[in-house]
């Protein structure tokens, strides 16, 4: 009898434990607890996919209650915490779950661009070079890791290499390279000539892995920010992304409200300070739930991949066109194919 009440109130606990976490996260994003606890080692990871662990547990909790059933275990206490599990999963798969980017009526005398955010972990082929900008014809190229060179120099002979063999005119280009971070490849963009003008920002706060900051100069085109942020990983690099994270919402995004940012974040929308952005709006969100997962590309399949890589809109200013993700192959991330819009002012 001891036995079985330390169990239930063992369970009782968890219970307890698991709606703190699901209810923060799920319906109260913005409140400081959430952006304490989904800054957590191993709470970083669970509500990075909280589609496959919602599933999980929903499918734990539906053996629990037909083990008890077939026991015909009647312990109300028991029963009442396995249905609670299976309500508070469910809550977690469908309330970690962010809205639908809304499109609104488009400036029709404005062009639309096209931009593309790969994480192409030093390994981008002339075969991504000829999908990016030959096949798909982009405007903005954001690539998170694509040189772990730290001379600008060796980079741009590398792209130039990639270019000529993907037959790309190269020179139709501005390629603007990132400071070198340690122990990673930098962020490199690259801007059709014929697109927009652009300077680079040196000064501009930057995350862990470096950012390109480009100012535009060409009117009723926007700035672009280019970043890729330290991961969440055991060890030194958790602060430096929880650091990265405040770097994001309160230096990049809430300071620049009419910049584009894109790359590879490391996080969902809902980690941490990142619920404190009101200024944009993921372009993420243009698809259906269960397909915005950018990473891992081989390990899971698409629904159950996390969100990580974002395209966010300056709010209110522009409309998507199209978008999809592609995966090309050369890297563990899915890449990011947005095209654009102005809205009507």
């Amino acid at each position: 009898m001891k036995s079985i009440k330390k169990r239930q109130l063992l369970l009782g606990l968890v219970v307890l434990l698991y709606s703190v976490i699901v209810l923060s996260y799920a319906l109260f994003p913005k409140a400081e607890l959430n952006q304490f606890l989904s800054i957590q080692l191993g709470l970083a990871q669970f509500y990075s996919f909280s589609l496959f662990f919602g599933v999980v547990i929903i499918i734990f909790a539906l053996l629990m209650l037909g083990v008890n059933s077939y026991k015909k275990d009647n312990r109300k206490p028991s029963l009442i915490m396995w249905l609670m599990m299976l309500v508070l999963s469910g809550v977690l798969v469908v309330g970690s779950q962010e809205g639908s980017f809304t499109n609104q009526s488009v400036e029709t005398t404005q062009p639309s661009f096209k931009i593309v955010s790969y994480n192409s972990a030093n390994q981008l082929s002339s075969a991504n070079i000829q999908t990016i900008f030959g096949e798909y014809n982009t405007d903005i190229a954001v690539l998170a890791e694509f040189d772990e060179r730290p001379s600008s120099a060796g980079s741009r002979e590398r792209i130039q290499q990639l270019f000529k063999a993907a037959n790309v005119n190269y020179d139709q280009y501005d390629v603007f390279i990132s400071d070198h971070p340690t122990g990673v490849a930098g962020v490199t963009t690259i801007v059709k000539k014929s697109f927009a003008q652009f300077t680079q920002q040196r000064q501009a706060p930057q995350p862990t892995f470096k950012s390109v900051n480009l100012k535009s100069q060409t009117a009723n085109v926007p700035s672009i920010i280019g970043l890729h942020a330290a991961p969440p990983i055991p060890g030194y690099l958790m602060n430096y992304w929880q650091k990265d994270l405040r770097t994001i919402s309160n230096q990049l995004a809430n300071q620049n409200p009419d910049s584009i940012l894109v790359g590879d974040f490391n996080a969902n929308m809902k980690h941490g300070q990142l619920t404190n952005i009101n200024t944009h709006e993921d372009g993420l969100n243009a698809l259906p739930f269960f397909e915005r997962g950018t990473w891992p590309t081989s390990k899971l399949p698409s629904y159950f991949r996390t969100p990580i890589d974002h395209v966010l809109l300056p709010k209110n200013q522009y409309s998507i066109k199209a978008i999809n993700l592609r995966d090309l192959q050369t890297s563990d991330h899915m890449a990011i194919f947005m095209e654009v819009q102005k809205n009507k002012a």
